[in-house]
């Protein structure tokens, strides 16, 4: 457990600083203040760094997987290429954050707040996003697959290209978002609203909408196969060959 002194050591405490200390042993910076810190290609595996202050941070190629980051503040942080693997970002701050390629494989983002952040291609294996908040983020090509991704907001987010397979996504709310040639092939969308959502040539093969908003909801060019839109709200949507459903 860290002391009262060690802590007000990590007050305004540079990258440099933070790198020395890991290196001699320590682990446990809660609540450090690390703002506009530079510390790209560092490797800080394990570290425990709940409730710090990372915002404006340059924290290109950083190895943070297996970390302790509950509570952190990572606004407008540059992460690319960072790993971020199996660690724990529970109600983490990454608004308006860099992403761009980040490895989030299997970690935990449970209402994490990614409002406005660039996760192209970012890598999101089994990741669980329940309750998180990706509203306008740029998830372009971002790997979602086996995520947990149940009631979150995803309003108007950026979704084209993602790979979604089996990914559940129930109860959460992707209005307006954009999935245009998405793969969403298995995935759970029971109890969702997609209102307003581009799904145009997108794989939604085998996806479960059991009491799913699809209101103006446009499919057209998408694959449905096995796809059972009975309980399904249906309001000008537009199917895939181009017709309008009302249901």
């Amino acid at each position: 457990m860290v002391s009262i002194h060690v802590k007000e050591r990590f007050l305004g405490m540079t990258g440099e600083e933070l790198q020395a200390l890991y290196m001699s042993g320590e682990r446990d910076f809660s609540n450090a203040d690390l703002q506009g810190a530079a510390l790209s290609m560092a490797t800080l595996s394990e570290v425990v760094l709940n409730g710090a202050n990372l915002s404006g941070a340059i924290l290109m190629g950083v190895d943070l997987s297996r970390s302790e980051l509950v509570g952190a503040n990572f606004h407008q942080a540059k992460l690319w290429k960072a790993n971020f693997s199996v660690s724990n970002l529970n109600q983490a701050n990454l608004s308006e954050a860099n992403l761009w390629e980040a490895n989030l494989l299997d970690a935990n983002l449970m209402k994490a707040d990614f409002r406005r952040a660039n996760l192209t291609g970012a890598e999101l294996w089994n990741a669980d996003l329940s309750q998180a908040v990706l509203s306008r983020a740029d998830c372009t090509g971002v790997n979602l697959t086996g995520a947990c991704i149940v009631q979150a907001d995803l309003t108007k987010t950026q979704l084209r290209k993602a790979e979604l397979v089996n990914a559940d996504l129930a109860d959460s709310d992707l209005s307006y978002a954009n999935l245009m040639e998405a793969n969403l092939s298995g995935a759970n969308l029971s109890g969702a609203n997609l209102e307003s959502a581009q799904l145009i040539g997108a794989n939604l093969s085998y996806v479960e909408v059991v009491q799913t908003n699809l209101a103006h909801v446009c499919m057209r060019g998408a694959h449905v196969t096995g796809v059972d839109l009975s309980s399904a709200h249906c309001d000008r949507t537009v199917m895939p060959d181009g017709t309008i459903l009302n249901c």
